[in-house]
């Protein structure tokens, strides 16, 4: 479907057999990739002193086919914003998916190896070019607000300003857009795509820096809320960096939807 496989935040590659790789010394535009620091997060989830959000690359796959389906050739290369995204949509790939398929189980993985910043209910916007015939194609993926939300109060009440806390919230759009990805260009379903972030989920990671700077500087945000400061000050205090980080909610969340998705392909 695409010759090139991008999963924002960073860069971590991998081949189509799940093994590290290393782009190239001169690999253009990509040079602006990770600011890997401890610097913190702005409000806006970007690393603060940088330039926008954290860039991502891959080289080309030449021989990724030219029409949509599954791979019959082995040639491919993935670059997302973790190392162990990166391995599970290379894993996709060499089990026959196709770049869609890899590209959505990468995303839905950087929604909890990435959950500072990335979210199971925050928007999924996609570009999506088909080798084939050249077209790029486009998935909304942006959550809308409830029809019953009333721009003006916003006007009258906090100075045209959206404030901190559930009015800023908009209803989930990510998997719906990862659903329409599949529905449309995928060869794989979402619950077999989404069961290693499950299981990424449930059983942890370690606490990278990207995740140890933002919840250091959103700590006096999560403490405004008795369930935030659960879930991401665990022990009353912004992860270490390579502690094992757990998000039990969001592995209940998970396999909610991969079980409503496996009960509506048994209908």
């Amino acid at each position: 479907i695409a010759r090139v496989l991008h999963c924002g935040l960073g860069r971590h590659d991998a081949d189509a057999r799940g093994r590290r790789r290393v782009a190239p010394p001169g690999a253009g535009r990509s040079q602006r990739r990770e600011e890997k620091s401890s610097r913190p997060c702005d409000a806006g989830g970007r690393v603060a002193g940088g330039r926008g959000y954290i860039g991502s690359h891959a080289e080309p796959a030449n021989e990724i086919p030219e029409a949509v389906g599954r791979m019959t050739r082995r040639s491919a290369h993935v670059s997302a914003g973790h190392e162990e995204a990166a391995r599970i949509a290379a894993a996709v790939l060499e089990a026959g998916g196709n770049a869609v398929d890899a590209g959505v189980a990468a995303t839905i993985a950087l929604a909890v190896l990435h959950s500072e910043q990335v979210q199971l209910g925050g928007i999924a916007p996609m570009l999506v070019r088909l080798a084939r015939d050249g077209r790029t194609h486009a998935i909304e993926g942006v959550g809308r607000w409830p029809q019953a939300a009333d721009p003006s109060r916003f006007e009258a009440a906090h100075g045209g300003r959206i404030p901190h806390g559930v009015l800023r919230s908009v209803v989930p759009a990510a998997p719906g857009a990862w659903i329409s990805a599949l529905l449309r260009f995928g060869t794989m379903g979402f619950a077999e795509l989404a069961a290693p972030a499950l299981e990424l989920a449930a059983a942890g990671f370690a606490a990278h820096d990207d995740l140890v700077a933002c919840t250091t500087s959103f700590e006096r945000y999560y403490r405004r809320h008795a369930e935030n400061t659960r879930i991401w000050l665990p022990q009353d205090r912004p992860p270490a960096l390579g502690e094992r980080f757990v998000q039990p909610d969001l592995a209940a969340t998970l396999a909610l939807l991969i079980d409503a998705d496996r009960r509506a392909v048994a209908r």
